[in-house]
């Protein structure tokens, strides 16, 4: 199903808020967003994969020489960039697991008008997810870190929006769930 079997006719003419995906590393915000977008026929953006193509190298080299400070500061450039885009601004973005956190990121979403979905799981799911080959997360590496910082971001992800699990659920499952959740009803079929 795409957004135009799903969405009314009048959907057409409503300007339909950008769909932001936070949570910790591991939460699938890359995959969901990546199926979210497909569904509902809009693009999508992933801002740890605007940081690379603008940084010109990958996170953890930016981590390993230039440190975390200098990431977050080309992050909240890079989000900005992206909230700015008016061709066209993405319908779904996808931010890394830091990213909401950092102070002023949640209000420049806020007064975008985003709407904001926490994906989680438990601790113990997200590390697996982690420690996946190929996989690249350099504030992964320590687990008692890693424990740490889930809890530390925990209460700032809860202000979104919107919360799903997607513990034992697959892509496709949370993308539809996100759907329902933030393309008001009004514009749904029925």
């Amino acid at each position: 199903m795409n957004l135009q079997e799903y969405l009314s006719g009048e959907r057409r003419h409503v300007v339909q808020p950008m769909i932001v995906l936070i949570g910790f590393m591991g939460a699938g915000k890359s995959s969901v967003g990546r199926e979210l977008a497909r569904i509902m026929g809009t693009t999508f953006a992933d801002l740890d994969e605007e940081i690379v193509r603008t940084a010109g190298r990958p996170i953890a080299e930016i981590f390993q020489y230039d440190g975390e400070t200098e990431f977050r500061r080309i992050e909240r450039e890079q989000l900005r960039a992206v909230l700015e885009e008016t061709d066209p601004t993405p319908g779904v973005l996808a931010l890394g697991g830091g990213a909401f956190v950092q102070l002023g990121n949640e209000e420049m979403l806020r007064d975008a008008g985003a709407t904001i979905v926490f994906l989680d799981a438990s601790v113990d799911e997200l590390q697996k997810r982690c420690q996946q080959p190929g996989v690249a997360r350099p504030l992964a590496a320590n687990e008692q870190k890693f424990r740490e910082l889930y809890q530390e971001r925990r209460d700032a992800y809860a202000r979104a929006h919107y919360t799903v699990n997607t513990q034992g659920r697959t892509v496709e499952q949370v993308a539809h769930q996100v759907m329902l959740l933030a393309v008001p009803s009004r514009h749904r079929t029925q």
